[in-house]
């Protein structure tokens, strides 16, 4: 089985959503936004050899962030988070500022899981 390192577009859930009108509110953009993102499916990832779901998105809020959910325990990441403090600038290295980890950020290898 070969692996395809996962890139910020592969996770982005909001990469489709298109605005209704031109005439479209900050307001009706965000509602609209929020709306399409949560008909979306969470991708199928592996990270650090744990299988998990997970998608880039603004999940009602006014900013990005990741939201991984794993199948089982993530020693360092536990069942299931979410933070606006990530890095995916590089395939397959996701870069996760820790507020435990005082310098730096924690480092994991995230691949897509077809």
């Amino acid at each position: 089985m070969s692996l395809k390192l996962a890139k910020y577009t592969d996770l982005d859930i909001g990469i489709g959503y298109v605005s209704k009108s031109k005439d479209e509110t900050t307001e009706e953009r965000f509602q609209g936004m929020a709306k399409y993102e949560a008909s979306q499916p969470f991708r199928s990832v592996i990270i650090d050899g744990i299988k998990a779901k997970a998608a880039i998105g603004t999940f009602g809020t006014w900013s990005e962030r990741i939201s991984i959910k794993f199948d089982k325990k993530h020693p360092r990441f536990g069942d299931e988070f979410t933070t606006k403090y990530f890095m995916l600038d590089e395939p397959g290295v996701l870069k996760i500022r820790n507020d435990k980890i005082e310098q730096g950020s924690d480092v994991a290898s995230i691949y897509l899981d077809n």
